[in-house]
């Protein structure tokens, strides 16, 4: 997915995600070690006669900086605070950072919504040293976590208090990938990571290109996509990783990708042959900007440009017929879907104001959906501000007519 935000703004919470990444956390083994989850230590707490401390308080409106809808209902939110999880739409949420973890510091991915690992990174406490990355597993919906395996990112330093973080997928129970960036000062570095073994072992394999933020998206073992802001923003592997090669789209004449790659997203596919992308352009009678959709029926071999929008979007692509977008800037109240590839559109009008409480407002609020992310084509999150406020989570199950407000 991609963050909808003006460049500066996408480069500013890419530097503020990874510094996060970069605290010093505790020691941890390299044999599985279960996790004492929040269930875990409430059960001894039970079987010693000990009253648990309470529950933190919820932190209506506190940030959320990281989400996962795994299915209708059912996902993690990543706070300053914890990583929750939900099976019920939101309505409850259940603590599950691992046991001694820092949760500002986790960034997990789930396969499904049992089987799910998060990542550590710690940086050196003296002198020079490589950054160690360590992988944890649960296969209960978080419940409990064991500590898998790790091995050393790029060197780091206290004194140039560099920042290394990334993030994980998995496209079954075996085969992951850790995507990193490393930043010192102005200098950033890419860094790509792969395992076969579900995460016991990883080797670093070739990143297609430097970037701050980027899209990472495997369909399968072998077949990756890439997409990031630069002058050629997408590339695509065939050998799980080891050697890329630029994605030729077919351009419309009298216009080029838009600078710096801005707004691109690595290809969703429904199956190895059929899928989409979206990249956004700029064309010689269009000082706005473009976006457009292609699709291809052979597996990427080759795309056809099906649907041009006249502006910069954020999109949600369910599948290579069904996508959802909202504009680049404030929602002007109206989302826009489609389930025939862009052949007939409808247009969504929800009462954003008064999600955020801000309908007795004398000023309309500027409202900007981000990260719009759907499972089904009813069932989606996505993150909303207003008037530069604090970035909530909501979720919706009719297509986005309606919406819920989240609080992990």
């Amino acid at each position: 997915m991609w963050r909808a935000l003006r460049l500066a703004a996408i480069i500013s919470m890419a530097l503020v995600s990874i510094a996060a990444l970069t605290a010093c956390g505790g020691s941890s083994s390299a044999q599985p070690t279960p996790a004492l989850t929040p269930d875990a230590m409430a059960t001894i707490w039970a079987e010693k006669g000990v009253t648990p401390p309470p529950t933190p308080p919820m932190i209506p409106g506190s940030r959320v900086d990281a989400m996962q809808v795994v299915a209708p209902g059912v996902g993690w939110a990543h706070t300053s605070e914890r990583l929750a999880w939900t099976s019920d739409g939101g309505t409850t949420w259940r603590d599950i950072t691992p046991g001694g973890a820092d949760p500002r510091k986790e960034y997990p991915f789930f396969l499904d919504s049992l089987h799910g690992w998060t990542s550590k990174v710690e940086g050196p406490t003296t002198g020079y040293a490589p950054a160690k990355v360590t992988i944890y597993k649960t296969s209960d919906s978080g419940r409990t976590w064991e500590i898998i395996g790790s091995f050393p990112g790029p060197e780091l330093t206290t004194e140039t208090l560099p920042m290394f973080g990334g993030t994980l997928q998995f496209v079954d129970k075996e085969h992951g990938w850790f995507a990193g960036v490393y930043v010192t000062g102005m200098l950033h570095s890419a860094r790509l990571y792969r395992t076969s073994d579900g995460g016991i072992t990883w080797e670093e394999v070739l990143h297609p290109r430097e970037a701050y933020q980027y899209d990472l998206r495997f369909t399968d073992s072998h077949i990756g996509w890439f997409a990031a802001e630069a002058p050629q923003p997408l590339f695509v592997t065939q050998d799980g990783g080891t050697s890329w090669e630029p994605l030729a789209l077919p351009i419309p004449p009298g216009c080029t990708l838009a600078s710096g790659g801005a707004g691109a997203a690595a290809p969703v596919f429904d199956d190895s042959q059929h899928g989409t992308v979206v990249v956004r352009g700029d064309c010689q009678d269009n000082n706005e900007g473009v976006s457009w959709f292609f699709n291809t029926a052979d597996g990427g071999t080759s795309w056809a440009l099906v649907r041009t929008i006249d502006r910069p979007i954020r999109a949600s692509i369910v599948s290579s017929t069904t996508w959802l977008y909202a504009a680049d800037e404030r929602l002007d109240d109206q989302l826009f879907s489609t389930k025939d590839a862009g052949v007939h559109w409808q247009t969504i009008t929800p009462d954003w104001s008064k999600l955020l409480g801000t309908s007795d407002d004398p000023v309309r609020p500027n409202v900007y959906l981000q990260y719009p992310a759907f499972v089904t084509p009813n069932d989606g999150w996505a993150f909303l501000s207003a008037n530069d406020g604090p970035q909530h989570l909501i979720s919706t199950s009719d297509g986005g007519h309606t919406w819920k407000l989240l609080q992990p």
